[in-house]
């Protein structure tokens, strides 16, 4: 009975130590629970927990719509701080009884609530702006991934981050070539500083030890024409051994001008086929402008090899060479196309 009486003891001290930690694990302040607000059909909790685990774009497209509910607890998730009670919490957690994880709510740790935070809200974008001061907080974040992501966020939000460029700045010289180049694209969604961007991105394509060096290639083209003394070095990295970034350069010229045209033409007797297949889809970046190259784009219809080119903006996979001369070929010149029996 003695053993009984005193295991039950344990357990309630357990209990009652989890409980103290539990509150004392700095949680949103009267804020509705959000796994009890329905949206299409499913708890809002679990939309946002799709964003956060696997980057889901429908799940990210369901909180734009209510970020107005989202944004004011990722903002308090920001705010939760690390602490040794927290990580005790955690760590004893998955060794508790299941009849007492029961009575408590499963901990997260400090740093990975203010990780998802972030994801979020680099997801939600603009709608994020009433998280900005706290973004901006989070740029001084003991943890490195986290302090990249807020300069992500902070970019997507736009033109309403502004009062972050102070603390934006000091990372355009910072030791990782990722956090100066992701940088430099957040200022440049922000300000549109040339000069205070483009210089670091044309740092980052010449960096070829960079990890993350496709990064600099695809930024350099969303500056569009104000990177277009950048060409000579996007060309050279159209022939590098890395297919990402030679890819990405070769569409992030389309991006910048039409002048690019003859080297991108070029591309299409690359004898890597996803390199083919990339400078076909810069053609079509440029529309009605790249006609002169519909005769290039005939003679791959007859193309049959197959590659896996990094296109921005969807998923890798393979395609082969006719298939994508086809669809750009309708976009530069439909009637070519329908001479050419493409419908």
């Amino acid at each position: 009975m003695k053993g009984k009486r005193l295991r039950a003891l344990m357990g309630a001290i357990v209990v009652l130590g989890l409980a103290v930690i539990s509150m004392r694990t700095p949680t949103p302040p009267k804020l509705p629970d959000l796994s009890q607000r329905i949206v299409k059909g499913r708890p809002l909790s679990l939309w946002l927990q799709e964003v956060t685990d696997r980057i889901d774009q429908n799940a990210a497209q369901v909180i734009r719509e209510v970020a107005d509910e989202v944004v004011p607890h990722l903002i308090a998730a920001l705010e939760i701080k690390d602490s040794l009670l927290n990580t005790a919490y955690v760590t004893l957690w998955p060794k508790l009884p299941a009849r007492i994880q029961q009575k408590l709510k499963a901990p997260i740790l400090a740093r990975d609530a203010r990780m998802n935070a972030v994801v979020a809200l680099r997801e939600i974008g603009q709608a994020a702006n009433a998280a900005v001061p706290a973004l901006t907080e989070r740029l001084s974040d003991r943890d490195g991934t986290i302090r990249l992501h807020s300069a992500i966020a902070l970019g997507n939000i736009g033109d309403s981050a502004r009062r972050a460029i102070p603390h934006l700045i000091p990372s355009l010289t910072s030791t990782s070539h990722t956090v100066r180049v992701y940088a430099a694209n957040a200022l440049w969604k922000i300000n549109k500083d040339t000069n205070a961007v483009l210089p670091v991105l044309e740092e980052g394509i010449r960096d070829r030890t960079a990890k993350f060096r496709w990064a600099a290639a695809v930024f350099l083209g969303e500056m569009g024409p104000a990177a277009e003394r950048a060409i000579p070095l996007l060309e050279q990295a159209a022939d590098d051994a890395d297919d990402e970034v030679a890819s990405l350069a070769i569409q992030a010229m389309a991006q910048i001008s039409p002048k690019a045209l003859p080297f991108i033409a070029q591309k299409l007797s690359r004898s890597r086929p996803d390199l083919r297949i990339s400078a076909i889809y810069a053609l079509g970046k440029l529309g009605s402008g790249a006609k002169e190259a519909v005769p290039l784009l005939l003679q791959a219809l007859e193309d049959h090899d197959a590659g896996s080119p990094a296109i921005m903006g969807r998923p890798l996979g393979s395609e082969q060479v006719r298939e994508s001369a086809a669809n750009v070929l309708k976009q530069i010149d439909p009637e070519a196309a329908e001479k050419a029996g493409i419908r």
